[in-house]
């Protein structure tokens, strides 16, 4: 069996601004931390716990305890929540996403979700976007601060779910840079989500197959099928 493995912000949903504005939001309503910045790059880890902990790091020479990011969670959905009902577009699809998820189990492709984002917030972009994805095996932001501890505990779980002991292939689908380098990092075959411009920066670093939605879902396969890890010869 091949695993398809997805981000979600920007790769499965439209949420990738209103994600980040409302997690920046959320440092100053419910912890009273300002001028969070947002270049998401400059962060070690670009993963809700990673950023958190490098703010707190910075800010007040020390780790987050629990209880100020059960604070931190429980604000950050609220204001995702604010925002559904005043602006439900925010939450969509990128064009196809839903079917295409459906298609890959059809075709008996395994799916598995690894998204930097707390699971409570992830789970909520999911339902409000209506992927029918909830049922995915899944990985969250408190599986790890970086990333490539979050997608290898979405194949461990993955591995369970489809009672595999090993994939023939596991390929890595996402959006931005972190998730190319995540994939080199692993040494994962790596399809991007991005729009032309975006593609062309992704290409620099060395993507083999880029897609901007997944309307042509016969042309997605394709793509799943013969990606690169990235910046490595065909």
């Amino acid at each position: 069996m091949t695993l398809v493995v997805f981000d979600l912000d920007g790769t499965l949903t439209r949420t990738f601004a209103v994600d980040g504005d409302c997690y920046l939001q959320a440092f100053d309503t419910s912890l009273g931390v300002k001028d969070v910045s947002d270049r998401w790059s400059e962060y070690e880890h670009v993963t809700d716990l990673g950023v958190m902990r490098d703010v707190f790091q910075s800010r007040f020479g020390r780790a987050p305890d629990p209880a100020e990011i059960e604070a931190f969670v429980d604000c950050f959905v609220g204001l995702l929540r604010g925002r559904y009902e005043s602006a439900a577009d925010a939450f969509g699809e990128i064009p196809g996403a839903t079917a295409f998820l459906a298609r890959l189990r059809h075709a008996k492709w395994g799916v598995a979700i690894a998204t930097g984002g707390w699971e409570r917030s992830a789970r909520f972009k999911i339902d409000a976007a209506q992927l029918g994805a909830g049922h995915f095996p899944a990985a969250f932001a408190e599986d790890g601060p970086a990333r490539h501890e979050i997608v290898l505990a979405a194949i461990a779980r993955a591995k369970t779910y489809y009672r595999e002991n090993a994939f023939q292939r596991v390929v890595l689908v996402g959006d931005a840079l972190w998730d190319l380098r995540c994939a080199q990092k692993l040494g994962l075959p790596f399809v991007a989500v991005a729009d032309p411009d975006r593609a062309r920066h992704l290409a620099e670093f060395g993507t083999s197959h880029v897609i901007e939605h997944f309307i042509d879902q016969d042309g997605c396969f394709r793509c799943l099928e013969e990606a690169r890890v990235p910046g490595t010869a065909s």
